[in-house]
């Protein structure tokens, strides 16, 4: 019997080894996405319904155009893993993108949803699914979240109502074009820092009486409320409220006002009154004889001899590191490698002493026509290099208070669609001493991202560093990892970032 079951054990043990997890299924259309997790491989089209199962969708960067329906016990997360946030439920020539019911559980991270432009709704909720946003971009000619039912459970964390035209340019867009509708006392939870380009709710049914109290907070945030109307309920007359989102204040002050006053208050006056009433009658006598001789003669003649100083060169950002793809044939760049830049995408181009460079060029291209601004603009269409990883903003939405902006260059008008308009912007660095991680980020203009084909870091005429004599490592952070290895020797790089990043190095001779 023993043996029977240590033989049941071994076998078992044994074809356990031969599992394979399941992988992701790669689909190319709407009737291929299964229950488990399924990764577009290309843009779609069609609707979806799902009503049972668990269902983990990955856009991937593509764009799904048609509706998603989800009802019953099913619980659907939609994201998107690509780099530059591309993925995109769109309807906007159909009707509202998601309509959500029964009482299924749903996440959405890091994906734009697009409603239709005549009475359409991003997402339309009744009944009482558990809904998560995070990340995401809402929009539609009617609302961002249309929300009949108190039995709802919604929270939009880190998002973003947008204008309809900001995201689709050129198609009418329904008079109402609000951020949020809520019916039948609904309510919604606004945690994070929540953007809002389109500053009307919608209220109907004469719900206006509780308008104010149908936002719960998160993170401190809050709203003002301007004057709250009486609204028919046959239609919309007189529906729009104003008000304005206040996010989270960011709580950074409480850690320098703990440190600073610890340690000057307890080393100070601790070390001057024992150390130099010892020290000088005890040893005056045998240490002024012994280690002044000692340490000028090791110390300083050590260092040098290990250390030598090198010129900084230029640098070429490895646009595929930093997340670029091949996959911009129709816009007339075969297999190069480029980078869509736009509606708060920010890049990190890792640590850099900025002191030793001369200015920064972002070779780029846009839709024709592309004006760098429109009348309804705050401000121009620019790249600007940052010290945090917020972005500066697009069309109509304003964030460059808040980026660190270190230096800036508007974009130029086009001249023609993609590569054939192809351009440069410069940003002077000249006058930016500034050493840390820094970010680059685009102020798109309306409905118009641009897509990066090459950056180049240009020295400053003259600039040198110094490294360990010998060593290939310019001594930057990098997470743990070593600078790539180009076959170059590139101790002067100055640019590793989180993402190890691979740079090489630009000849001399310039080409711009």
């Amino acid at each position: 019997m023993k043996r029977t079951i240590s033989l049941i054990i071994a076998i078992a043990v044994m074809v356990s080894m031969f599992i394979v997890p399941v992988s992701a299924a790669d689909v190319t259309s709407v009737g291929e996405i299964v229950a488990g997790e399924s990764v577009l491989q290309a843009d779609i089209n069609g609707v979806a319904s799902f009503s049972a199962g668990e269902y983990v969708i990955d856009l991937n960067g593509h764009t799904w155009k048609g509706q998603v329906l989800i009802a019953g016990s099913a619980n659907v997360t939609i994201k998107d893993t690509s780099a530059e946030k591309t993925g995109v439920i769109d309807a906007s020539q159909i009707d509202d993108a998601m309509n959500i019911k029964g009482s299924a559980t749903v996440v959405l991270d890091g994906i734009t949803v697009i409603g239709a432009h005549t009475s359409g709704d991003a997402l339309f909720i009744g009944e009482s699914p558990n809904i998560t946003i995070k990340n995401c971009v809402l929009t539609a000619g009617k609302v961002g979240i249309d929300n009949t039912s108190s039995a709802s459970t919604v929270v939009v964390e880190d998002t973003t109502f947008a204008d309809f035209n900001d995201l689709i340019p050129g198609l009418p867009k329904d008079t109402r074009n609000g951020a949020i509708e809520l019916r039948a006392n609904a309510k919604i939870t606004l945690k994070g820092n929540n953007t809002f380009s389109v500053n009307t709710i919608i209220a109907k049914n004469d719900h206006t009486n509780a308008i104010k109290d149908s936002f719960e907070y998160g993170d401190n945030a809050s709203a003002t409320f301007g004057e709250v109307y009486t609204v028919r309920a046959d239609d919309y007359t007189g529906a729009k409220i104003t008000y304005t989102y206040t996010a989270p204040a960011t709580p950074t002050p409480t850690e320098p006002t703990t440190e600073p006053t610890s340690e000057p208050t307890t080393e100070p006056t601790v070390e001057p009154t024992t150390e130099p009433t010892s020290e000088p009658t005890t040893e005056p006598t045998t240490e002024p004889t012994v280690e002044p001789t000692v340490e000028p003669t090791v110390e300083p003649t050590a260092e040098p001899t290990n250390e030598i100083t090198v010129p900084v060169e230029d640098v070429e950002f490895d646009l595929e590191a930093m997340g670029g793809t091949a996959s911009f044939v129709d816009h007339g760049y075969g297999d190069k490698i480029g980078l869509m830049l736009g509606y708060g995408n920010v890049k990190s181009l890792g640590n850099l002493d900025l002191s030793k460079y001369s200015k920064i060029i972002i070779t780029y291209a846009t839709h024709h026509p592309y004006l760098n601004k429109y009348d309804d603009m705050p401000c121009n269409s620019m790249f600007a290099i940052c010290t945090n990883g917020k972005p500066v903003g697009y069309a109509g939405t304003d964030m460059r208070a808040e980026a660190g902006i270190l230096a800036q260059q508007d974009t130029k008008d086009s001249t023609g669609m993609w590569a054939n308009g192809e351009r440069t912007c410069e940003i002077d660095l000249s006058n930016v001493d500034y050493n840390g991680e820094v970010f680059l980020s685009h102020y798109n203009s309306t409905g118009m991202e641009a897509l990066v084909t090459k950056i180049v870091l240009v020295a400053a005429e003259g600039a040198t560093t110094v490294v360990p004599g010998g060593s290939t490592d310019s001594g930057n952070t990098n997470n743990g990892n070593s600078n790539p290895n180009t076959g170059n020797f590139m101790p002067f790089v100055i640019v590793v970032a989180a993402a190890a990043f691979v740079v090489t190095v630009v000849s001399k001779k310039r080409a711009f």
